[in-house]
């Protein structure tokens, strides 16, 4: 009695169970009263029925094979689930004396029904950090679901290793298989953090479910890739600073993953050379050349560092800010760089003329002078110079001490007389100065004086006048006095070090305004020079040979002071020719006239007044 009690026990939890055990995913294709001997196309498939009153079942044939079903049951046949709700009494045919039964019918057509599952172990990732994702398909239907295709995109800031269950093709995991009913086929890869990133995983499905082509999509695992998870951010408090002023650097070193801590076992702040370390960060060690710090930063926490620094030279410096870390298991670096620029406010030259330049042989003033805007630098061996091709005034070069901070110097101050309508003049300034650090700054102001409004514009010859050449040698010279300076022995006395620029000190050169180009005028001073030398002696030979035509009793036709006048406008004919050429076009070192040429012509002149003087005796 225990053992059948215990029987149906067991029984009535497997029917219970069997629901659970078996699901069957269908869509109804018909639902109606059938008459026995009834055939009815139910979807693409022919159904003949057959009704046995005494047994209440119901024969169906379905194509070419069949199924009995008894009223209030249900079975499946051919990927169809039937079912026969009850069995009764229609009418009766007196044609055949028979009675004619009904049967209300359902039948649906069974499909294949997939779930996709979509995990991961872990969602957010460090660079080269790996974890474990898998798509799992199963069929929870009661038919075979055919060609089941599962396609992932593999987001570009992971990559993804060891896959079983399907394979990776191109940028894609790729699942291809039929899948039958309560199976389960799982697909599982390797995650690994590739670059910083959002990605998303996220797979889709097709397959045939029996009746038709499905397509689905899986669940969606969102996740992150962490970047290397210090930043270093160093700012200045201003774009540029003076030499000698000191200014702060900030450096806000932070944690930007929010899940782990970091410990940072090396941070350095290397200082250039020419740069002055003034102060450092209290809990820093380190020497005037590299500053150092280390310790732990929380999950999203953020530390900041000041350095102040000063700098006695102009120029363009760069401080690296390298750092070695420890995050989770990985080891990190990470650098940033901070770009300073220290400029001069130094002493330039400027000058002004009284008026504006309108016409020719106008009388007009100009002034230069080098200023010093600066309200704290003193400059000392200040050295000034000029050269000109105005006339009536010289080259000239003077020295001073110093120029004191908003102190002007004087260079010139003086009237000129404007150029002729296309002649240029040139006035070129230059200043050498040393700053405290002995840097050597060089200015020039290049002064162009012309007349407006001239036909064309004469371009004067790029060579340089012998002063002016002088004076940029005399620079380079200086330039060069500078660095070899630096490099002597340490046994120099102080006021010899004073006197000598640092070591590795640029020499600056600062242009004011554009270049100038310069005439021939030494060339043309040389011609006329030579042309009026020889015309006295041409005079003199001539009056001598008068002197002695006048005793032979032979006149000649025209005087003295006649044939006097003639040589003379000749000469000044040739003289002019040539100023007119070097006026139209500068005139070249090879170009330039020679002066046996120039005499070569004024002997002629003389042999042709001989040889009438021969004729006509």
């Amino acid at each position: 009695m225990q053992k059948r009690d215990l029987f149906f026990v067991s029984v009535i939890f497997i029917l219970i169970l069997m629901p659970n055990a078996f699901s069957i995913y269908s869509e109804s294709v018909y639902s109606g009263t059938i008459e026995d001997r009834d055939i009815i196309n139910i979807s693409d498939h022919l159904f003949e029925f057959r009704i046995d009153p005494i047994s209440s079942k119901v024969y169906i044939e379905i194509d070419i094979s069949g199924v009995i079903i008894a009223s209030g049951e249900c079975k499946i046949k051919d990927n169809f689930y039937i079912c026969i709700r009850n069995v009764s009494f229609s009418y009766r045919d007196y044609t055949d004396y028979h009675d004619v039964y009904k049967a209300l019918l359902d039948v649906s057509q069974i499909k294949s029904k997939i779930d996709v599952t979509n995990t991961i172990e872990q969602n957010n990732l460090l660079i080269d950090e790996e974890t474990i994702a898998e798509l799992a398909i199963e069929n929870t239907a009661g038919v075979v679901a055919e060609d089941v295709t599962a396609v992932l995109k593999i987001p570009s800031s992971v990559s993804v290793t060891d896959l079983e269950g399907c394979k990776k093709i191109s940028e894609n995991i790729i699942f291809n298989a039929n899948v039958y009913p309560t199976q389960i086929r799982i697909c599982t890869y390797k995650v690994k953090g590739l670059s910083a990133g959002d990605f998303e995983l996220k797979a889709n499905i097709t397959y045939f479910d029996g009746i038709e082509q499905i397509s689905t999509t899986s669940s969606t695992i969102s996740g992150k890739v962490y970047p290397y998870s210090l930043k270093i951010s160093p700012k200045l408090n201003k774009s540029k600073f003076d030499i000698q002023e000191k200014f702060n650097i900030t450096i806000d070193i932070e944690n930007i993953n929010d899940q782990y801590d970091l410990r940072i076992t090396t941070l350095n702040i290397k200082i250039p050379e020419k740069l002055l370390l003034l102060k450092k960060p209290k809990d820093a060690t380190g020497n005037n050349r590299l500053i150092s710090w280390s310790g732990t930063l929380e999950a999203g926490e953020k530390k900041t560092l000041v350095v102040q620094l000063q700098s006695q030279i102009t120029g363009n410096y760069s401080v690296p800010i390298e750092a070695s870390y420890k995050i989770s298991k990985f080891l990190r670096s990470a650098k940033n760089i901070s770009n300073i620029e220290v400029y001069c406010d130094c002493p330039y030259i400027t000058h002004e003329f009284s008026q504006q330049i309108a016409a020719p042989d106008q009388r007009v003033s100009l002034k230069a002078f080098v200023a010093n805007p600066s309200k704290i630098h003193n400059f000392r061996n200040v050295k000034l110079s000029y050269i000109t091709n105005i006339p009536s005034i010289q080259d000239f070069s003077t020295a001073y001490a110093s120029i004191r901070p908003f102190e002007s110097i004087m260079i010139f101050d003086s009237p000129i007389i404007t150029p002729s309508l296309n002649e240029i003049y040139y006035f070129n300034i230059t200043v050498i100065y040393k700053s405290a650090a002995n840097q050597v700054f060089v200015v020039k102001d290049k002064i162009i004086i012309k007349v407006p409004g001239g036909e064309e514009e004469i371009p004067i010859a790029e060579e340089k006048e012998d002063g002016e050449e002088q004076q940029e040698t005399e620079e380079q010279q200086k330039a060069e006095e500078v660095t070899l300076g630096a490099e002597r022995s340490e046994g120099a006395s102080e006021e010899e070090k004073e006197e000598e620029p640092g070591k590795d000190i640029p020499v600056t050169t600062i242009e004011d305004e554009e270049e100038r180009p310069i005439k021939a005028c030494t060339i043309l001073a040389c011609i006329a020079a030579l042309i009026f030398i020889l015309i006295p002696l041409i005079i003199f030979k001539r009056k001598k040979a008068e002197a002695t035509e006048e005793q032979g009793g032979i006149k000649e036709l025209g005087s003295a002071a006649e044939k006097k006048q003639i040589i003379k406008e000749y000469l000044l004919n040739i003289f002019r020719g040539i100023k007119e050429k070097i006026k139209k076009k500068p005139l070249g070192k090879k170009e330039e006239f020679s002066y046996k040429d120039l005499e070569k012509q004024i002997k002629e002149l003389g042999n042709s007044l001989e040889k009438e003087k021969q004729e006509k005796r």
